[in-house]
């Protein structure tokens, strides 16, 4: 529940749109480098839709609780998220910022670390 409330919290035409400056699509599939063993789209239908508000009520429903400096916490135990991101492109590290804008805007406890 709590990664499809995370998902869910994500406007993915707009993360997509931050992470590829505009020129990119979402995927349609895990793989979708030539050759594709998989020639079928995966994605649509599978997703949550983008919805903040079902995505906090998913969590609440799931036990998850304000707690200490309004991070939620279920059972003693705060959500804290660790984003490791690759930050070679300004791009990446936009779309981790809004990743991590919304996520904490959910309640979550976000921590990113970028690298090459």
């Amino acid at each position: 529940e709590v990664r499809a409330a995370l998902l869910q919290a994500i406007d993915l035409e707009d993360y997509t749109a931050i992470n590829t400056g505009g020129k990119g699509s979402r995927a349609t599939a895990l793989a979708v480098s030539e050759p594709r063993s998989c020639d079928y789209d995966s994605v649509t239908g599978v997703l949550p839709n983008f919805d903040v508000e079902a995505a906090k009520k998913r969590l609440n429903d799931a036990g998850w609780r304000s707690g200490g400096g309004g991070i939620l916490a279920k059972d003693g135990n705060p959500l804290v998220l660790d984003v490791v991101f690759n930050n070679s492109r300004d791009t990446s590290s936009a779309a981790a910022e809004y990743v991590l804008n919304r996520w904490e805007a959910l309640g979550a406890h976000v921590e990113l670390r970028g690298g090459d």
